[in-house]
């Protein structure tokens, strides 16, 4: 039994010390796991933290190439912005050279000179920037870049009348106002508040609204109780100003009214603005005023509004029988070089209106696009019929000289009545003068003058057709290129008498400084660029260059214009030049004057040697006569002698024979 009872003793000693050891073991189980699940999540905790360094760093990494990315755009975008700065400066200056150049180019040159200049566009920004620099040079009183304080409206305001004044007469230049910050008076710039205040939304009923129904609206409610009179003021100022001669304030005038009685078709929303509400008779004075801006201006931007206005109201029936309007209408196609439409015009005006007013002017329009077409036959018989008419603005030699160029130009058909033409021409021009410089006809339309003369004529009254082929025609003369009236025996004389005469090709060849320039111009007027460049790219070469002509230019203003301009007495440079050419000019006469004396001498010389000579000769023959009555003396007395020792007469008779003999002999001396 006790036995047993170890053994159960043992038993359970053994069961608790094994459930002792498998606690002891859970424990360090249950101890290892909670070291391994610590160890695992200061693991993930390390991990964690190094991955957050990680993006951290990352994070950083990319804010830090942003910023760096952010600030190389900005100084980027600040360079640009400065070189931008920089352009917009230079932009700038130069508006403000080519503006100032621009005005001062209006007092310098005509017109049409300025449209010849613009033809060269490349130069044609440094021509501006020349013409501020010289003023400049002569002006030393005017401080700064441009732009300058000069009053261009007072010498505008005494064009006409500017050779009359004096610097005494000359009214005290206005005081321009300065320009303030607004910062001195207010305590905010009302400006910049009205700029960075936020803008009302515009109302969507109303007159202000930007509803195109709405507006539609109210422009039939204008339409409806103002009718065609919210236009009118405008209208009756464009015509003020169109009659007063300010052209271009009245083609302004015109066409606001024009834009405000433009209404839209109600009926159809689709249809855009149209000239159709406009009167027909203020879209043809607007194209009127734009042709005569033109006329003035020569600037091809209100030739081409004038035909789109005259277009315009050519669409009103009314119009297309109003033979004046369509003339209008040809004059200025004719200006713009489409002399084909021209002409259906002008035949339409002679077939359908024969008892025109002005049928003649018509006519002899017709004849000149006729030319222009070089359509001579039809030119001929136009002009021809219009002899006896004499145009508004023409004479009786334009017209004779015009047929007799047409002649000369239809070929050998028309060679004797040429010949008449231009000498019945001849006779017009030298009417009343008691020297002629020419002898005939033929000597006077081979000078090149004389072509330069009708050139300037035609140019006068805006035919550049005309002008452009006189012009040619002078060059060819100034050439040596003979005339067509002239054969080929008469051209070579011509041509020997020119080389064996020096001083006769100096005279025929001489250039006029101008004449490059006349040809430039009227190219340009016919808007033919390649040969208007080309001549004056030779005008400018002949004169040393574009600054020496605007030199000359400057030098040429009458002394008021600088007072008015300026606002200072003439430039000393100015009066010096003007001191030179009078001490040049009394010195160059002075030379004439001992020229002349000496060349006095010369002949007085020249005079007394033939003279000298003459009475030498005289005297050698009176003493050869002399010495021939001497010996016819001395032989009669020898005979008489004779007969009278052989006849023994007496003295009555001896004085007798020798009366006889002498009366006898003195044939025999004489011969």
């Amino acid at each position: 039994m006790q036995q047993l009872a170890d053994q159960v003793a043992n038993k359970q000693k053994d069961r608790l010390q094994e459930a002792r050891n498998r606690k002891l073991m859970y424990d360090e189980e249950t101890r290892q796991c909670r070291v391994q699940q610590a160890q695992l999540q200061l693991d993930r905790i390390l991990e964690k933290r190094e991955r957050e360094a990680m993006d951290e760093e990352d994070r950083r990494a990319q804010s830090r190439g942003a910023i760096e990315t952010r600030l190389h755009k900005k100084r980027v975008r600040e360079k640009r912005n400065l070189r931008m700065m920089k352009e917009d400066v230079v932009t700038m200056e130069r508006q403000d050279w080519e503006v100032e150049g621009t005005q001062l180019e209006k007092l310098l040159w005509s017109s049409q000179e300025i449209a010849a200049l613009r033809h060269m566009v490349v130069d044609y920004p440094i021509f501006l920037r020349v013409n501020v620099e010289v003023l400049l040079e002569f002006a030393e009183k005017l401080k700064g870049p441009p732009p300058l304080n000069l009053d261009y409206e007072a010498v505008a305001a005494n064009l006409s009348i500017e050779y009359t004044l004096t610097e005494e007469m000359v009214p005290a230049k206005k005081r321009k106002l300065r320009k303030f910050f607004y910062h001195e008076f207010y305590e905010e710039d009302p400006i910049m508040e009205r700029i960075y205040r936020r803008r009302k939304s515009p109302p969507s009923t109303g007159p202000g609204s930007t509803n195109q129904l709405t507006r539609d609206r109210w422009k039939r409610v204008a339409a409806h109780f103002l009718g065609r009179s919210w236009g009118s003021e405008a209208s009756r100022k464009g015509f003020a100003l169109m009659h007063n001669g300010q052209y271009e304030e009245a083609c302004r005038c015109l066409l606001e009214a024009v834009h405000s009685m433009q209404y839209t078709r109600f009926e159809d929303r689709s249809v855009t603005c149209s000239h159709q509400d406009v009167p027909p008779a203020l879209l043809r004075q607007l194209g009127r005023c734009l042709l005569k801006q033109y006329e003035v201006s020569s600037e091809w931007g209100y030739l081409s509004k004038s035909l789109f206005f005259f277009q315009q109201a050519s669409t009103h029936l009314v119009f297309l029988s109003n033979p004046s309007f369509l003339q209008e209408i040809a004059y200025a196609l004719e200006m713009n070089g489409d002399y084909r439409h021209a002409a259906e015009i002008l035949g339409g005006i002679i077939s359908c209106f024969p008892r025109y007013g002005r049928l003649m002017e018509v006519i002899f329009r017709a004849g000149i696009v006729m030319f222009s077409l070089k359509m001579f036959r039809q030119s001929r018989e136009y002009v021809l019929h219009t002899t006896d008419a004499a145009p508004f603005g023409w004479e009786s030699f334009d017209i004779v000289f015009l047929a007799a160029r047409i002649m000369e130009l239809e070929g050998n058909s028309s060679r004797s009545l040429c010949a008449v033409a231009y000498d019945d021409a001849y006779r017009k021009t030298y009417r009343g003068n008691l020297h002629y410089v020419h002898r005939t006809w033929q000597e006077w339309i081979k000078a090149p003058e004389t072509w330069r003369e009708v050139g300037d004529r035609y140019f006068e009254q805006r035919e550049y057709v005309l002008a452009k082929d006189a012009y040619l025609v002078m060059r060819k003369r100034q050439t040596h290129k003979p005339s067509e009236l002239t054969s080929k025996r008469q051209a070579v004389m011509a041509a020997l008498r020119r080389q064996q005469t020096q001083q006769d090709i100096a005279a025929v060849s001489r250039l006029d400084d101008s004449d490059w320039m006349r040809l430039s111009c009227t190219f340009a007027m016919l808007n033919d660029r390649s040969t208007a460049v080309t001549a004056m790219s030779n005008w400018l070469i002949t004169g040393g260059g574009y600054r020496a002509r605007v030199t000359e230019r400057f030098l040429r203003w009458p002394l008021v214009r600088w007072k008015l301009l300026t606002g200072m007495s003439t430039p000393t440079k100015i009066l010096q030049w003007l001191e030179d050419q009078r001490i040049a000019k009394a010195q160059a006469e002075a030379q004439s004057r001992l020229e002349r004396e000496a060349r006095r001498q010369e002949i007085l010389r020249q005079r007394r040697e033939r003279s000298y000579f003459g009475m030498q000769a005289w005297e050698s023959t009176e003493e050869e006569k002399q010495e021939l009555d001497e010996q016819a003396v001395q032989n009669c007395t020898s005979i008489l002698s004779e007969e009278a020792g052989l006849k023994n007469c007496s003295a009555e008779e001896d004085s007798e024979i020798v009366v006889t003999g002498v009366d006898q002999k003195s044939p025999r001396s004489e011969d």
